[in-house]
């Protein structure tokens, strides 16, 4: 729901992708070019014929590392057997995503990827180089102790932000209860599995299919490019004790709501039971402030305390605080 920006780690990713992934897949596509004069990538890898030679120590490292016994180079050769068309159609849609990304474009249509590319880019890139001091030591020495911890550290400050900036429910404020997200699944993106502009800093009950769809909808926005909560609704239904979610007739927003399972969040007791506790307090300032103008009401309710990303419910509270309903019910509620 927040605005977030994500541009210190984007130094580091950014470098990641310059230094590692681009390489790699051209690489690949070069390497299937002359399958008949080398017999492994090791060899192509160090022969005169490697075209980036400012990566050739970084993915001498890359090819050398297992997971679940299998080293990356095992996938390179498994790559080769396929057809160099069939090669070239992944490179491009590759490119195509990830300069689709780097505009800020969400909107991009689900495309197969094979198997093996998405095992590279889910299982080693993300889960595994992410954390490898030795990966990030050779794409820069100043980056050797970067990690996940380090990303989260750096989202935090960067947005100076205690709330997940998904939900505005629970806090990212404990290390314990922080997780990096894919806004666009690595499932099916995979090749976004390292885009900075697809890594957010969110709380546990927002990451995995418990708190997320595994379906992504389009068309659909994403909170690195606008503030999604100031265009929810949010009504406080007293009969059933739940909040209850709806856009203003924007599509983007109702996918949104829908991939992150925002109303059934917003559904539970014990978030209605926040929000109308919040609600009561703000409209009892208001009610003592009632003969003051509603600019110096806004300027002291939000200004000055709930809009610095430290409180939960900070939209769904605003949305409240904005329908007079509310308050002369509220109103009412004393005079009796």
């Amino acid at each position: 729901m927040w605005k977030v920006t994500n541009e210190k780690n984007k130094r580091y990713l950014n470098e990641f992708r310059k230094k590692l992934i681009d390489p790699f897949m051209k690489e690949i596509l070069n390497y299937k070019l002359k399958e008949n004069k080398f017999l492994l990538f090791s060899n192509y890898l160090n022969s005169n014929e490697f075209i980036f030679d400012d990566s050739k120590e970084l993915l001498k490292v890359v090819i050398s590392i297992k997971k679940d016994g299998k080293k990356i180079e095992n996938y390179i050769e498994e790559l080769k057997k396929k057809d160099l068309l069939y090669l070239i159609n992944q490179y491009n849609i590759y490119q195509k995503q990830t300069k689709s990304l780097d505009d800020m474009n969400y909107n991009i249509v689900f495309e197969y990827v094979d198997e093996i590319y998405k095992t590279i880019f889910s299982r080693f890139f993300y889960q595994t180089f992410f954390t490898d001091k030795r990966i990030w030591h050779e794409i820069n020495s100043q980056f050797s102790n970067y990690n996940r911890l380090e990303f989260h550290h750096n989202f935090k400050k960067e947005n100076d932000m205690s709330i997940c900036p998904y939900c505005d429910i629970d806090t990212i404020t404990s290390d314990g209860n922080v997780i990096i997200e894919h806004y666009m699944p690595k499932d099916k993106y995979p090749f976004l599995a390292m885009h900075p502009n697809n890594l957010i800093s969110a709380c546990y009950g927002c990451n995995g299919s418990h708190g997320k769809s595994i379906d992504y909808y389009i068309p659909i926005t994403s909170p690195f490019k606008k503030q999604i909560g100031d265009e929810i609704i949010f009504d406080l239904d007293n009969t059933n004790k739940k909040v209850i979610l709806r856009s203003t007739c924007n599509e983007e927003i109702d996918n949104y709501i829908k991939m992150l399972k925002l109303k059934e969040k917003y559904e539970s007791e014990s978030v209605f039971n926040i929000l109308n506790n919040k609600s009561k307090q703000i409209f009892r300032l208001c009610w003592n402030f009632e003969n003051m103008c509603n600019e110096r009401i806004d300027e002291i309710l939000f200004e000055d305390y709930l809009l610095f990303k430290k409180e939960p419910l900070t939209f769904a509270t605003k949305s409240v605080y904005r329908d007079i309903v509310y308050y002369e019910n509220y109103k009412r509620s004393l005079s009796k």
